[in-house]
């Protein structure tokens, strides 16, 4: 079965979690130009992998926001590597297929990666939005980046996650993602509604990505800027108790 086969790959290269989804509901709802079909004309299943961080990369922040970002880069090309050979075994099926990668190609003028990632991870039953506008996994919370291929193979579709792992009413939590904002990207007043969980928040998009290009120092000599990543460490969701 060929959803097994990828599965099996995903899983040699140390991804333990994975889904699949209908393209159907990303290519009604997403933004022109960002849609799957735009991408791969003829998308009929999108597969989504995740790969998690290291947990002191994140726990650790701003203090470890040097080798942090320079991380987050090693985990993108680790992605695409594994997208690049799942897209392959489709081909080798008889099918097309199409790696999306991680962080860029992004659309400067619109702040839009050209798919999106966590929109797929929630269709694929990876996990729900939470009111930081990351996509929370049971198992990691925030603490994850994922992995996208699309493919004309039509493929079994995994059901959405239901379950609730954004409390912010604990007291672990009291807002934390919201409040701990250097530019306070955040809206003031959100109710967590299931459509919520389904599409993410509403956040300052411009005030989020001057901060990191323009308010973050460049990492060293390659040129790359810092990432801040205070949302994922101020999640208490999926965070393990580690010695």
């Amino acid at each position: 079965m060929l959803k097994e086969k990828v599965k099996e790959l995903a899983m040699q290269k140390g991804v333990q979690t994975i889904g699949v989804a209908s393209a159907e509901r990303l290519n009604a709802e997403a933004p022109p130009g960002y849609r799957p079909e735009d991408n791969l004309p003829g998308t009929n299943s999108i597969i989504v992998y995740l790969l998690p961080w290291p947990q002191p990369l994140t726990e650790r922040l701003p203090e470890s926001r040097a080798v942090y970002s320079r991380i987050m880069l090693t985990i993108n090309n680790i992605s695409d590597a594994l997208g690049w050979e799942m897209a392959l075994l489709f081909q080798e099926q008889g099918f097309q297929a199409y790696p999306i990668p991680n962080s860029d190609p992004y659309n400067l003028q619109d702040l839009m990666g050209y798919f999106s990632h966590k929109h797929a991870a929630f269709e694929a039953g990876l996990g729900h939005f939470g009111l930081n506008n990351l996509l929370l996994t049971p198992r990691y919370g925030p603490r994850q980046r994922f992995g996208s291929v699309l493919t004309t193979a039509k493929l079994e579709c995994d059901k959405p996650f239901e379950g609730d792992l954004c409390t912010p009413w604990h007291e672990k939590c009291q807002y934390a993602c919201m409040t701990g904002c250097p530019v306070d990207a955040y809206p003031k007043q959100y109710e967590l509604t299931r459509r919520l969980k389904q599409e993410g928040v509403s956040i300052d998009k411009v005030a989020c990505s001057y901060y990191q290009d323009r308010g973050l120092p460049r990492m060293g000599r390659n040129g790359f800027t810092y990432r801040c990543g205070l949302c994922i460490t101020n999640c208490p969701a999926g965070k393990l108790e580690l010695i």
